[in-house]
C-alpha cells in the first residue's frame, strides 16, 4: 500500500461504514455491541455469495490492539454467538471462523508504507470440491 499509512490501513480494515462503500460482497455490517474496558466489538456481517450458492453471515469478536512499543497493530476476529442476532432464515451462519491480521508501519504509524499479513480459517459448513473452494476464494 504505497503511500498509505498504518493507522490508514486499520480504518480500512474495521470501518463498518466504509468497508460497505467498497466492499461490493457486504450485504450488511454492523457493530452489535462494543466493550470499551476490553476494546472488543461483537461484529454482525452478512457475505454476498455467488449464484447458486447461500449467502453466508457471521457473528464474532474482533479486537484490535496497537503495540506502540513493538510498532504493530493486530486485529484479531473469532466466531461468536450473540443473543441479539441468533441465524437468519435464508442465510447460512458460519460458526467456524478466525482470522489474525498483523500491520506493521514500515516507519511510523502515521508515515506513507507498511506492511502486513493475515492468517484467516473459515468452514463454510458445506463440502465441495477443492476446485470449486478456489474459485470462491478468488472471486468472491
Amino acid at each position: 500500500m504505497v503511500g498509505k499509512t498504518a493507522e490508514d490501513f486499520l480504518q480500512v480494515q474495521i470501518n463498518v461504514d466504509f468497508r460497505k462503500e467498497w466492499d461490493q460482497t457486504a450485504i450488511e455490517l454492523k457493530i452489535l455491541e462494543r466493550d470499551p474496558k476490553t476494546e472488543t466489538d461483537v461484529v454482525y456481517w452478512e457475505l454476498r455469495f455467488p449464484r447458486f450458492f447461500t449467502n453466508r453471515d457471521y457473528v464474532f469478536l474482533r479486537r484490535c490492539k496497537v503495540d506502540e512499543t513493538r510498532k504493530v497493530i493486530t486485529i484479531i476476529n473469532q466466531s461468536t454467538n450473540h443473543s441479539n442476532c441468533p441465524p437468519k432464515s435464508g442465510k447460512h451462519r458460519v460458526k467456524e471462523f478466525w482470522s489474525y491480521m498483523v500491520i506493521k508501519p514500515t516507519t511510523d504509524f502515521d508515515k506513507p508504507g507498511l506492511e502486513f499479513v493475515i492468517t484467516y480459517f473459515d468452514n463454510p459448513g458445506i463440502r465441495m470440491p477443492a476446485y470449486i473452494s478456489s474459485w470462491l476464494t478468488f472471486t468472491g
